[in-house]
């Protein structure tokens, strides 16, 4: 790789254009090779920080690679090369983080010169998330971390590299400037994705290095939220802020406080209304679903926080789902969001339980008054239900795995089965749509899965399941005379173990397809009994 950087084998002269061709291509895989080569790099540096003796040679030969990196970046002749050279340089400061490279001045010097080098956007991102790694990372082995030092270099190197973001709101004229608006909208998603990067390249860090991350990039998402209502109709800005600021409160969510969160979410709430939503869902295709989703899941992180902050957003939540994007999914307009929709009640449901079911421990909670708790908000609860049920109706397999997987998480936590709620009001259709499903097979593949639903909820009340659900379940399902129907009844054996009752449901969804057949196959009237 230095041998081939030093003497430019990529724009040697021939008379073969296929040879300068295999030239470039040679050297771009030998630069991407290296990020593997990065892993032994590492083992080097941790041996060098026991024994001095490997000191010198892991900073020969950290200084030896870099250089030849750089070279290629700093020429910007070839848009392959230099996407390999960032991509090494990304691996080479987020994982071996050698501290030898802060003695390069050919690495040094890309901190006040990539401003002046023609990079592809891409490239342009990897490279600044490379040179923030060296600011931002911990380093290893080194006990003097000079986190105030690197506050300050941080600070100026992101002031330097989004002056033109920066700008924009000292620019008296841009919140009425809508041509300038429209300009600024490329500058806008640029900055935003490489300030993400920079957050999400900390969430598994120290403490320290997410402190430095919030309070360097404070006045960026400061200013992200001032951009927001100029941009809540401009699909593209829209879904890159969303994307910075899910990324934010994921990893910053302690540095940035409770408060600050609620004030976001806020201003996100009153200005991403019900017109927006269905805007973007119905008319923003594609690109409007993918704002509309990381909407959905920046509201799914904020209702799984614990803390009364964050469950004052409950209500407004399920109130969102229920009565403006569910209706748009039960009519077909929203399909693709279905995932994200159903994760947030899911989350807003298993997180927040007692916004339904107020808790009365005490001396005289027993397991027989689990299913007598007064329920809060009841309609609302019977609409989230009814959203899960409707969802069983659908085709989309993926989506009834996702959803059965979330009713029996939520009766592993809650007993939701066991609520006298659930009981009276829905077990009877769960049931009923789960086997009906089964007997069609239109979802084969999770027969195991709704087989153990349908015994879970049946093991609530056996005796009302194979007393009143099964006869009732046959006279609904139509095309069956009474004899058939006793039959099934009289031959779904009552055994009470799992077993042996996913056996005996099995049968009885096999008979019950049987009788179904060979009813619609005879002719009406030709056979009596």
């Amino acid at each position: 790789a230095a041998a081939g950087s030093r003497n430019k084998i990529y724009n040697c002269r021939c008379d073969n254009p296929g040879l300068k061709t295999d030239f470039l291509e040679v050297h771009a895989q030998t630069l991407a090779s290296l990020k593997a080569w990065c892993h032994w790099l590492a083992a080097l540096h941790s041996e060098a920080l026991s024994d001095s003796s490997y000191t010198w040679v892991s900073s020969d030969i950290t200084s030896k690679i870099v250089s030849a990196v750089v070279i290629v970046v700093k020429e910007g002749d070839n848009d392959t090369l230099v996407h390999a050279a960032t991509h090494f340089l990304v691996t080479l400061t987020g994982t071996v983080r050698p501290p030898s490279i802060w003695k390069l001045k050919e690495f040094t010097d890309l901190y006040s010169s990539i401003s002046h080098i023609r990079l592809r956007p891409e490239a342009h991102r990897l490279l600044v998330r490379s040179l923030c790694n060296v600011l931002l990372l911990h380093w290893p082995g080194i006990l003097e971390q000079k986190w105030d030092d690197r506050k300050k270099h941080l600070t100026k190197f992101l002031r330097d590299i989004t002056e033109d973001f920066r700008n924009l709101r000292s620019d008296p004229t841009f919140t009425q400037n809508k041509p300038l608006q429209k300009q600024a909208e490329a500058v806008i998603i640029h900055t935003l994705l490489i300030l993400g990067d920079l957050v999400e390249n900390v969430l598994n860090e120290v403490t320290q290095t997410k402190k430095l991350c919030h309070d360097t990039l404070k006045e960026y998402i400061d200013m992200s939220l001032w951009l927001f209502p100029l941009y809540i109709q401009t699909v593209d800005v829209c879904e890159a802020m969303f994307n910075f600021f899910h990324t934010v409160f994921d990893v910053l969510k302690t540095q940035m406080g409770s408060h600050y969160v609620e004030q976001a979410v806020q201003t996100f709430l009153s200005l991403f209304g019900e017109n927006q939503l269905t805007q973007a869902i119905v008319e923003g295709g594609s690109t409007g679903n993918r704002v509309v989703e990381k909407f959905l899941s920046i509201l799914t992180f904020i209702v799984s926080e614990p803390g009364p902050t964050f469950r004052k957003f409950v209500p407004s939540t399920l109130s969102l789902c229920l009565d403006h994007i569910y209706p748009l999914v039960v009519q077909q307009q929203a399909a693709d969001i279905q995932p994200a929709l159903y994760s947030l009640l899911y989350h807003t449901l298993v997180n927040n339980w007692q916004f339904f079911f107020k808790s009365t421990l005490g001396p005289m909670r027993t397991l027989n008054s689990i299913g007598q708790e007064e329920v809060a908000n009841r309609e609302i609860f019977l609409k989230a239900m009814g959203a899960f049920g409707q969802s069983f109706l659908q085709q989309d397999i993926a989506v009834f795995r996702q959803n059965m997987e979330a009713l029996e998480s939520l009766n592993l936590k809650w007993k939701l089965y066991s609520k006298q709620i659930f009981k009276e009001h829905l077990m009877a259709e769960f049931l009923s749509v789960l086997v009906k499903v089964l007997v069609s097979k239109s979802h084969n593949l999770l027969r195991d899965e709704i087989t153990l639903a349908v015994y879970n909820m049946a093991s609530t009340d056996f005796p009302a399941f194979f007393e009143k659900f099964l006869p009732h379940l046959l006279v609904t399902v139509g095309s069956l005379d009474e004899n058939q129907q006793g039959m099934l009844v009289q031959g779904f054996n009552k055994d009470t173990d799992l077993p042996s009752f996913m056996s005996n449901l099995t049968r009885f969804c096999n008979d019950l397809r049987f009788y179904q057949n060979l009813n619609t196959s005879l002719p009406s009237g030709s056979v009596k009994f």
